[in-house]
């Protein structure tokens, strides 16, 4: 009687066929909208319009607070010396838009299912809500950092060196002796914009 042979599991491994898949949807989404590509590059997973939603909320509420409580926001670190007080003043104007329009985005949601008797509609936020709370990450956290950075710098019209990059992308410094070819090449991907390289 032969030996019953053991189930292979259903898991798909992280091979590097795999990761330059997600490498890829990364790059297509970045051609498309930066923040949903910044936020699939962060979770690996597109998320429905109300979770979309929920998470833009989420995420510029943390950098409102941060404001609010006076404390530096983490860009200013990562920038540097970039950190101008135009770029700052320009940053904590776009935070508080932005939060200011997702709340009202949501608060409409919200009262036009009440008003719509939609039970459907606050179900879906319900739901959405709580997926959000447990969802775990499948992330490219240099890609997100690079897609990340390239928002502020975009915004105003400024160009950061590869060793800057790499630096706020946690890429390892060993890698300037071969000039960051690698992350040369995934900044140029995702049209980031780099200074150009000195001859």
């Amino acid at each position: 009687m032969p030996k019953p042979q053991p189930k292979r599991s259903k898991v798909k491994k992280d091979t590097p066929t795999r990761r330059l898949k997600f490498a890829g949807q990364i790059r297509e989404w970045a051609k498309k909208d930066i923040v949903t590509a910044t936020f699939f590059a962060q979770r690996g997973r597109i998320f429905s319009d109300m979770e979309l939603a929920l998470v833009c909320y989420y995420f510029i509420w943390d950098k409102f607070k941060v404001l609010q409580s006076g404390q530096n926001p983490i860009e200013q670190g990562i920038l540097g010396e970039l950190w101008t007080k135009e770029v700052s003043d320009a940053y904590s104007k776009n935070i508080s838009q932005l939060f200011a329009q997702d709340r009202r985005k949501l608060c409409g949601i919200f009262l036009n299912a009440v008003e719509n008797r939609d039970a459907g509609k606050i179900l879906e936020i319900a739901k959405a809500v709580k997926f959000l709370k447990t969802f775990k990450e499948n992330s490219d956290h240099c890609r997100a950092g690079i897609l990340g950075l390239k928002s502020v710098l975009d915004k105003n019209n400024r160009k950061m060196p590869i060793s800057e990059l790499a630096r706020a992308v946690k890429w390892p410094a060993s890698d300037a002796k071969h000039g960051f070819w690698r992350l040369r090449r995934i900044a140029k991907e995702l049209n980031f914009p780099l200074e150009p390289q000195h001859k």
